[in-house]
């Protein structure tokens, strides 16, 4: 049977098959929506930050497990953020792309010390014996507390995962990106970088979720200062 379809001129023309390039832009896209989507999957039963650790309660196998996999979810954050740079050449944009490792290092090294060491902590003072879980119980509580330096890369990782994220959407505002892609962008930085757990942080992955679909179907502007 012939693949021929006639057209209303009478002409016969071969239907426009899926290109090669069709299906990588697919599979790309669907690769960048998920990064977002996956984070917030992750960070979704994420508990309000505890003020120590007997707040965890039995919840600390989540509260461990939950940041291990924002250990994988930050380089792939990463990797999306910088797509959604690619082609625009402006200050701003420089800036973030400046800055977005120190963002990933300092809120990844956080997110571990602070995390998964405090869960882990909290975990073991839970099955010990009764005299030594006291003592393991106090080392959890006092790393709960966040001593020096853990401030310090507290400070640096959140600021700069905000600041990338801002200077993101300026730079978007500046090559005239829709208001979806900035808002988004805008949202992203403070709310998933001051306050990752639910509900904050499942916002901030649903903005940058937004922005990436506007910008992926709505076209790129390239320009340059």
């Amino acid at each position: 049977m012939s693949s021929l379809k006639q057209t209303t001129m009478g002409a016969f023309v071969q239907p426009q098959q899926p290109t090669a390039s069709t299906g990588a832009t697919l599979a790309r896209r669907a690769l960048l929506f998920s990064i977002p989507v996956a984070t917030a999957l992750v960070i979704f039963r994420h508990p309000p930050d505890p003020a120590t650790a007997t707040d965890l309660g039995h919840h600390t196998g989540l509260y461990i497990w939950i940041h291990v996999g924002l250990l994988f979810m930050l380089p792939l954050l990463g990797i999306l953020i910088w797509t959604l740079l690619r082609g625009i050449e402006n200050r701003a944009a420089t800036i973030a792309r400046v800055l977005l490792p120190v963002a990933l290092v300092f809120y990844a090294a956080f997110d571990s010390l602070v995390g998964i060491v405090a869960g882990l902590l909290a975990h073991e003072a839970m099955h010990m014996s009764a005299m030594v879980s006291v003592g393991a119980a106090a080392l959890a509580e006092r790393w709960m507390e966040i001593p020096m330096p853990l401030p310090v890369i507290s400070t640096i990782g959140v600021v700069s995962w905000t600041v990338v994220l801002l200077a993101a959407a300026v730079a978007h505002r500046q090559v005239g990106s829709s208001w979806v892609v900035v808002a988004g962008l805008a949202l992203a930085g403070p709310l998933f970088g001051f306050g990752h757990p639910f509900i904050t942080g499942v916002i901030g992955m649903a903005g940058l979720l937004a922005a990436t679909v506007a910008l992926e179907l709505g076209g790129r502007a390239q320009t340059t200062d």
